[in-house]
């Protein structure tokens, strides 16, 4: 049986020169999502408050707020005491310090020394004032999360600056 090529219904058109010189559709530039924005705010705020709370004249080193070791301010978390989901504490600084690897995340952030360093540092009633903070619904916006990315970027550089 001798196999014949497939015939076409209808032939092939020669393209005209407008299609031949149709430019590819641009691609719209792409807008900031407050998803986005949360992801980078976190990095800045997070390098942020590691290098307020470092010892710059010790080569870098803070100390963790729950169990007072040092370590270099590039290996330490940024410790929230109210977990990073409420959104009205997330970037508040009083409630994020920076804290060793391992009690932020192998010990739940090791509260009862994170407890007594927030009311050693700021009083008796920070605890009660960031709980009564974390139950306020915050809706973030893509305005506000550029003001606070800017904000942070020239805390850091401010940072820079003083060492």
């Amino acid at each position: 049986m001798k196999r014949t090529p497939l015939k076409r219904k209808t032939p092939l058109r020669a393209k005209t020169p407008l299609q031949k010189k149709r430019a590819k559709p641009r691609r719209k530039a792409k807008r900031d999502t407050v998803p986005s924005l949360r992801r980078k705010l976190d990095r800045v705020f997070s390098e942020y408050i590691r290098r307020r709370d470092a010892n710059h004249s010790l080569s870098g080193a803070a100390k963790c707020c729950s169990c007072y070791r040092p370590f270099h301010w590039t290996i330490m978390d940024a410790g929230h005491y109210i977990k990073r989901g409420k959104a009205a504490t997330r970037y508040d600084e009083r409630n994020v310090h920076a804290q060793c690897h391992w009690c932020n995340r192998f010990q739940d952030g090791a509260m009862p020394g994170y407890t007594l360093f927030l009311i050693r540092r700021y009083g008796p009633d920070i605890i009660e004032t960031l709980y009564e903070k974390s139950t306020q619904e915050h809706k973030w916006r893509v305005t506000e999360l550029r003001a606070q990315v800017a904000e942070y970027k020239a805390k850091l550089t401010e940072l820079d600056a003083a060492t």
